[in-house]
């Protein structure tokens, strides 16, 4: 369009989105985990503490892990698929594993739908001037 662009207002949006995609994508191996239980992790699988350091029991790095909604049990065969079918069940847990047989399933710096949906509102306030709910709804 013809409207003029706000250079400093647009880098402040980009850090914006960029900062919750990143986020996003640290968070994504203890999405739907308690507060409690992802420090106890990181307190027991983190890189020791060093000088300068984030505090104990941040997020720091990407984990390889199974994401909510991804992986399924065979069902009554031994072994995990991915879950692709809108009745599936029997999902696998979130988080990261140390079980071999889904070691193929891990993923390290995913972004979740939570990113998904945030672009989709994004994209929205561009093109509409304002978030649009039948827009949004077609793009997530």
């Amino acid at each position: 369009s013809g409207q003029d662009v706000d250079e400093n207002l647009l880098d402040r949006a980009s850090g914006c989105m960029m900062g919750l995609l990143v986020g996003d994508a640290l968070g994504a191996a203890f999405e739907g985990w308690p507060p409690k239980e992802i420090i106890s992790y990181i307190q027991e699988n983190g890189s020791p503490q060093e000088h300068g350091a984030p505090p104990i029991g941040m997020v720091t790095e990407y984990i390889a892990a199974i994401h909510m909604g991804t992986v399924v049990s065979k069902g009554s065969e031994i072994g995990h698929r991915w879950a692709t079918e809108v009745a599936d069940m029997n999902f696998v847990g979130t988080g990261p594993t140390t079980n071999p047989t889904l070691a193929d399933f891990t993923r390290c710096g995913m972004v979740t739908d939570d990113s998904c949906q945030a672009l989709a509102v994004a994209e929205s306030i561009v093109e509409h001037c304002g978030v649009s709910g039948p827009h949004v709804a077609l793009k997530c």
